[in-house]
């Protein structure tokens, strides 16, 4: 169900605005910040660009972080995950 709209928005909308923003920054020979500026209309595209991107910076840090932890934690000597006495554990944990 969210592949069908995903595509879509990424045909119609993702794939035109990264030729038009890489044809303006190649056109204008600078960053995404200065080369919205060349129209007053798109004035706060550039900023609005740093700023999804940092955004998306720090979810996919958080997302990369959970296989890392995991990994780390697979080095002990008692895996955390073994038994069924840890506080996050349901009453429905079987042995």
């Amino acid at each position: 169900a969210f592949l069908v709209p995903y595509l879509l928005m990424l045909f119609l909308c993702g794939i035109p605005l990264f030729f038009m923003e890489s044809c303006m920054g190649q056109f204008g020979g600078t960053g995404c910040i200065t080369m919205f500026r060349m129209s007053p209309i798109f004035k706060g595209a550039g900023f609005a660009i740093v700023i999804v991107n940092l955004i998306c910076t720090m979810y996919y840090n958080v997302i990369i972080s959970y296989p890392l932890m995991f990994l780390w934690m697979s080095f002990r000597s008692k895996l955390p995950w073994e038994d069924c006495d840890n506080p996050w554990n349901t009453p429905s944990c079987i042995k």
